[in-house]
């Protein structure tokens, strides 16, 4: 079971205003505004430990409790003396129930919460809230928990020779480099893939660091079978590292103890440090995956429905087209050849096939 650090974020209303003007006249509202409580193990650069005068975020308000994107807008909130406030203010009208979600830090084009662009390049701690919360007018104290999304792979160098430790280079064309996030759940879908190099400064010393260590944030992911190949450079020498498969998990930090000599640089253990960034906080039921494949003959093709708790997933149609699940999609086929649909889901309990005409297969043994 995944475990997530909880950031507080308790939504106030600050005053009740009339409205003026606009129709009716006297029509109440309330401005809302948000506060946060980060309660985080500050185990590497750029990992919060508390926001700043400045800092921004997006908050999603929706009228739904699961995503719906048409009933969802996109707000900016900024953080100045402990208070997030909307800009422009976020409202809620008399007696209106809404729900809100949260991402950090703030992007001008993160419209759509089911896929915020992450991009491992910018090298910050990617905040998500999770499922919405519900609040209104008359009661607008709703509490939001932020957990990280990104993994971060760290080096703890102890250096017999001293040196400065200049750059991180990670040599895998399978290595995500930029991608998007589910705000619900924090899993990113890995878009583009390829190498990527780190610059830093880290002087070296015999006894390496305890929380400092030279890291990256990155896209958790699995290596390939043959590892993660790494060129780390100090004072302008290149040193070849080979990490072993691995899988790095949404947030864990992932601290490997490398020792340098007059001999060079080694692993000193091909098994890294595990640090939890979310140590203390309350656990979070793990997402359950579950898989459907159907072979049909052309035509045309009603997506099975699928039921359970804030269900979501894809739909690989088997022509070359994919989409995101929604209920009632009716897909057509450009021929009579035979197309296997595939769909990859998360948290769902039951599925229903209807009009099924054509289908010459149904595969539920992952489901």
């Amino acid at each position: 079971m995944k475990k997530y650090m909880k950031y507080t974020l308790g939504a106030l209303a600050l005053m009740t205003l009339t409205a003026c003007g606009g129709g009716g006249g006297g029509e109440k509202f309330s401005e809302v505004t948000f506060t946060t409580e980060i309660q985080t193990r500050a185990v590497a650069p750029n990992v919060l430990s508390d926001f700043t005068s400045g800092d921004r975020m997006n908050v999603y308000k929706s009228e739904k409790a699961q995503i719906s994107l048409d009933l969802t807008t996109t707000h900016q909130a900024a953080y100045n003396g402990g208070v997030w406030k909307g800009s422009p203010a976020i409202t809620l009208n008399g007696g209106e129930t809404a729900y809100f979600f949260a991402a950090y830090p703030y992007q001008a084009d993160a419209d759509n919460p089911l896929e915020i662009p992450v991009k491992v390049a910018d090298q910050v701690d990617v905040l998500y809230s999770g499922g919405g919360v519900s609040v209104t007018d008359s009661d607008p104290t709703g509490r939001l928990s932020m957990r990280h999304a990104m993994a971060i792979l760290a080096f703890n160098i102890q250096s017999y020779i001293g040196g400065k430790l200049e750059k991180i280079e990670i040599d895998s064309e399978q290595f995500p480099l930029e991608g998007t996030m589910r705000i619900t759940s924090g899993r990113i879908t890995a878009t583009t893939m390829g190498p990527y190099t780190h610059t830093c400064s880290a002087a070296l010393n015999p006894k390496g660091w305890t929380e400092d260590h030279p890291a990256v944030f990155m896209i958790p992911y699995t290596t390939s079978s043959t590892g993660l190949p790494l060129h780390l450079t100090i004072d302008g020498k290149r040193f070849d590292i080979d990490l072993p498969k691995s899988t790095f998990s949404m947030a864990k930090k992932y601290v490997y103890t490398l020792i340098y000599t007059d001999a060079g640089l080694a692993l000193k253990s091909d098994k890294p440090e595990v640090i939890d960034l979310n140590a203390g906080s309350a656990p979070v039921a793990e997402e359950q995956y579950s898989h459907v494949k159907v072979v049909v003959k052309g035509g045309t093709l009603n997506v099975p429905e699928v039921t359970g708790t804030s269900p979501y997933g894809f739909i690989s149609w088997g022509d070359e087209s994919r989409e995101e699940y929604a209920s009632g999609l009716v897909h057509a086929y450009p021929g009579s050849g035979s197309y296997t649909l595939m769909m990859d889901l998360w948290n769902c309990e039951k599925i229903t096939m209807t009009g099924i005409k054509g289908v010459t297969e149904i595969d539920l043994s992952k489901f």
